[in-house]
């Protein structure tokens, strides 16, 4: 967008969305930098504070990130960027240090996921890992001299000057920064059955295109395995780590439950009826995601859960 509006402020770095990304990125630069995040809606209805499963790290002691690595590029299917990958192993012990420095308490343990070959999966609070997180990084973020968090706003494009992005232009103003960051998230919920909230529509991915960056790898889409049939409520991945099973309208195991997780996916669609059964759980470690099926009418304690595929991240 090339109009100016009243511009009312000037920052040093404007990040637009209040998941995780978004609040992990503030806080990095508020060292030294004046911080402006914007959130379309509340922070508490990012994607993040949805997100029940947890964060792999090679912080086992028969873990490394190498074999995270290996793990990662075999479960891609050969499409991942091994540059990526190696970057996002390598780093993520020292970036689970930083969360428990920052004051998130994990759960004791590791767990084993899709895909992996070592239990190597932090949790917080069982199947709330991300709410967890989200929330004690929003705390440190409105603590914070240098962040001002502004909420119900939404971005409606680039500020581009001169051909360079100058800052960004919402439904109110015009507000200068020398540099932008978009953490807007996905587009899941443009599809019927998803996990995300109603605003993940990939309104970031519009507002960098018409500035004319590049986008790519569009048709990654990953559907998650077990969602609710009804209405896409998540059923955490730790659940199948746990002991969860799946079953066929017959009552027989029709799949690997901790292959990755598009072979999982795929193997559900195959399977008119497919269930979740988690009678053979501690149910007791998952206290909010059992409260809400019951209160959806199900009874995990008793018959399996009625699952499908859904759009994710």
């Amino acid at each position: 967008m090339r109009r100016k509006l009243h511009t009312e402020a000037r920052y040093d770095l404007v990040v637009v969305g209040g998941g995780v990304a978004g609040l992990y990125a503030a806080l990095c630069a508020a060292g030294d930098a004046r911080v402006l995040l914007l959130a379309k809606g509340s922070v508490r209805s990012s994607n993040s504070y949805a997100a029940q499963g947890g964060v792999a790290a090679a912080v086992g002691s028969d873990d490394d990130p190498s074999l995270h690595a290996a793990d990662t590029l075999t479960a891609g299917r050969g499409l991942c960027s091994p540059t990526a990958v190696q970057l996002l192993t390598r780093e993520a012990p020292a970036r689970i240090a930083d969360l428990v420095g920052l004051g998130v308490e994990f759960d004791d343990g590791l767990a084993l996921e899709g895909g992996h070959s070592r239990s190597r999966v932090v949790h917080a609070g069982g199947a709330e890992t991300g709410r967890r997180i989200a929330e004690v990084l929003a705390e440190r973020v409105r603590a914070h001299p240098r962040i001002d968090v502004v909420e119900g706003e939404r971005a409606l494009g680039l500020w581009m000057v001169d051909g360079r992005c100058g800052g960004l232009v919402t439904e109110r103003r015009t507000v200068a920064a020398r540099a932008t960051l978009l953490a807007t998230g996905g587009y899941a919920a443009l599809w019927e059955r998803t996990t995300n909230p109603p605003g993940a529509l990939g309104e970031g991915l519009m507002l960098a295109y018409r500035a004319g960056a590049a986008l790519a790898d569009l048709e990654l889409m990953q559907f998650h395995p077990t969602a609710l049939l009804d209405d896409g409520f998540l059923l955490s991945e730790a659940l199948r780590g746990a002991g969860a099973t799946l079953l066929d309208d017959e009552g027989e195991r029709f799949t690997d439950e901790l292959a990755p997780r598009d072979v999982v996916a795929r193997a559900i669609a195959a399977h008119d009826g497919a269930q979740l059964d988690l009678r053979g759980i501690e149910r007791g470690h998952y206290p909010a995601l059992i409260a809400t099926l019951e209160r959806a009418g199900y009874d995990p304690a008793q018959e399996p859960i009625p699952v499908a595929p859904a759009a994710h991240y």
